[in-house]
């Protein structure tokens, strides 16, 4: 469970959940459980706060508890909370991640073993042409 402070003594901190990738990843949704009208989260990315006491309300005027992100890229994502009265539980955590993409060291190591190739086929060419 994710826990605001309840006191100003600081024996009860806030509470969050830190989540870290090797690669960058898409932050795509998350589910909370128990998510009510007190409740709210902060989300920050990279170490830039990008979410500060974040909650949406339905038409009806219930909390929702399901949010979809577009566009949150990172390697680390911090959710916590922070008012006093919060208190909910985090069910699923979605990300996406390309597995296509070549890291930059690969390319590196991809181009140079083109370009080696090229200069021996050059080498026998102009070889080649003396005899």
């Amino acid at each position: 469970m994710l826990d605001g402070a309840s006191n100003n003594l600081g024996s009860d901190r806030d509470e969050g959940l830190l989540f870290s990738f090797t690669d960058e990843v898409n932050l795509t949704h998350i589910d909370f459980v128990n998510f009510g009208s007190g409740d709210d989260f902060n989300l920050e990315v990279d170490g830039v706060n990008q979410l500060t006491k974040h909650r949406e309300t339905t038409s009806s005027g219930f909390t929702e508890d399901e949010y979809y992100f577009p566009g949150y890229v990172g390697t680390s994502f911090m959710i916590w909370s922070e008012t006093n009265t919060a208190s909910f539980y985090l069910q699923d955590i979605s990300i996406s991640h390309d597995p296509n993409e070549i890291p930059i060291p690969a390319t590196y190591l991809l181009m140079g073993a083109g370009f080696i190739l090229l200069v021996n086929s050059a080498r026998r060419r102009k070889s080649l042409s003396k005899c």
